[in-house]
C-alpha cells in the first residue's frame, strides 16, 4: 500500500478542480491525459501491489482490473475525443449542461474532503514517519520527477505546469477501496489519502509561487 500512495495521485476528483482554478479550462485536456496514464497503471501495477499487502482472497485478474480502467471519465474522453477530430459541434444546450456539470465538480471535492475526514477521523492523521515519507514523495518527489520529464520532453509554460500540479495531487481514493477489498491496512491508506487530501491545500500553492519565481509557468 506505501508503495501506490507514493506513486498514484488523485488526478481527477482533486486535481482536475484545482487545475482548471489554476490554469483554466485549457488544462482540462492534459488532466485527462495525465489521468488516463494514472489510471491505467494504478489499476495494473498498484492494484497488484495493494493485492500482494493484503490477506484477503477477493484478488481481481486482468478481466477485472480492466473493468476498473473502464470509469465514467474515461469513457467520455473516448467518446469526445473522436468527435472533436472530426470537427462535430455539439448542440448549445448539451454545452451549456456540461458546464453546469463542470462548476459542480469544485463543491463536490471539498464535500469530498469533508466525508474523508469525518470517516476516519482527525486521530487518523498522525503524521508519524510513514505518513511523512508518504507527503514527502506526493509532494516533493513526484513533482520534481515530473519537472525532470517535461524538461527532457521539451514541455514548458501551462502544460507543464499543469502535469507538475497533477503530481502532486493526493493519494487516490480508488486505493482505500482496493486496500479494504484485499484486506490489506485500510486504515494506513485511509490516513494517507485524508493527510495528503488536506496537504495539498498547503503544499500546492507553495508549489505553485515557486514555478512561478522560477519561470515555469
Amino acid at each position: 500500500g506505501f508503495i501506490a500512495m507514493c506513486a498514484f495521485s488523485n488526478s481527477v476528483f482533486v486535481g482536475l478542480p484545482m487545475n482548471t482554478g489554476l490554469f483554466g479550462d485549457e488544462a482540462v485536456p492534459y488532466v485527462m491525459c495525465f489521468y488516463i496514464v494514472n489510471t491505467t497503471l494504478f489499476w495494473t501495477i498498484g492494484n497488484y501491489l495493494i493485492s500482494r499487502s493484503g490477506e484477503g482472497e477477493k484478488r481481481g485478474g486482468i478481466l477485472h482490473n480492466l473493468k476498473k480502467i473502464v470509469s465514467p471519465p474515461l469513457v467520455a474522453l473516448a467518446v469526445c475525443l473522436p468527435l472533436a477530430a472530426l470537427g462535430v459541434k455539439m448542440p448549445q444546450p448539451v454545452v451549456k449542461l456540461s458546464g453546469y456539470m463542470g462548476n459542480i465538480v469544485t463543491p463536490l471535492a471539498l464535500f469530498y474532503i469533508g466525508y474523508a475526514l469525518y470517516e476516519y477521523g482527525f486521530k487518523s492523521l498522525k503524521p508519524d514517519r510513514c505518513m511523512l515519507a508518504v507527503m514527502g514523495m506526493r509532494f516533493i518527489a513526484a513533482p520534481l520527477i515530473m519537472l525532470v520529464l517535461c524538461k527532457l520532453f521539451g514541455l514548458s509554460g501551462m502544460p507543464s505546469g499543469v502535469l507538475v500540479i497533477e503530481s502532486a495531487m493526493p493519494v487516490m481514493t480508488q486505493a482505500v477501496v482496493v486496500a479494504a477489498a484485499n484486506d490489506a491496512d485500510e486504515s494506513f491508506v485511509a490516513a494517507g489519502m485524508s493527510l495528503t487530501t488536506l496537504g495539498c491545500f498547503i503544499f500546492v500553492p507553495l508549489l505553485m509561487l515557486l514555478m512561478d519565481a522560477v519561470g515555469l509557468v
